[in-house]
């Protein structure tokens, strides 16, 4: 026999003065979790993937297309389709399976130490060059882990460029939090001028110690 005990935690309202640090965190499917602190900090946690599936479709197709006869070539479209069929069912489990559950327990873990975990709108972060602004789809060639920018050609790994644009656009909420006494902590829940206006002021931010540096200071930070 099992007994079901509810616990309860009370913890304390966070204000925007005492939040000092900020980490961006940047989901995916080829990494979980991509995260990056104001100071430039990162780490890299890989997600579970059906690599070996994948790998195992990828070897045979190699080989019935060395062979090259007709029922090769009809078991290299079945062979296909079930690819794409794994594909589809990957991507599907870990966007609404890992990554939702990913969230609630950054913001379970965030508020048992006294920290708040908000989320910001995230368009265009895997585009837009830190350094510069500059936002091109030719700033990821192929969709690839490499970010080259086309205009500074600044290179990073595309998740930790997206894990510092959203550490910026944080610093950004953090502040109009301070300076209006109001967190918004579904910004994305507005009207399409609103949010146009908003990818706005993110694109006119640019990444280096100093401006994160400058961002908190202005901010209330040290």
């Amino acid at each position: 026999m099992y007994l079901l005990v509810s616990l309860s935690i009370d913890v304390p309202e966070p204000r925007a003065e005492h939040l000092q640090e900020v980490v961006g965190v940047d989901v995916g499917i080829r990494y979980l979790a991509v995260t990056c602190t104001s100071t430039g900090k990162a780490s890299l946690y890989p997600g579970k993937r059906v690599r070996h599936q994948a790998n195992h479709y990828a070897r045979l197709r190699k080989r019935l297309q060395q062979k090259g006869t007709r029922g090769a070539k009809r078991r290299l479209r079945r062979i296909e389709q079930r690819e794409r069929r794994l594909k589809l069912q990957a991507n599907r489990v870990y966007s609404q399976w890992s990554f939702a559950q990913l969230h609630a327990l950054i913001s379970y873990k965030a508020a048992l130490v006294g920290s708040l975990a908000i989320k910001v709108n995230a368009d265009y972060t895997l585009k837009a060059c830190p350094m510069c602004g500059h936002m091109s789809e030719k700033n990821r060639p192929h969709k690839g882990l490499l970010f080259v920018c086309q205009q500074c050609h600044y290179c990073l790994h595309a998740d930790l460029v997206g894990a510092r644009n959203i550490t910026m656009r944080t610093l950004l909420v953090r502040h109009d939090w301070i300076r209006t006494g109001c967190l918004s902590i579904i910004p994305d829940a507005s009207g399409r001028e609103a949010k146009a206006a908003r990818l706005r002021r993110y694109a006119e931010v640019r990444w280096s110690p100093e401006v994160t540096t400058t961002l908190r200071s202005e901010t209330g930070g040290h």
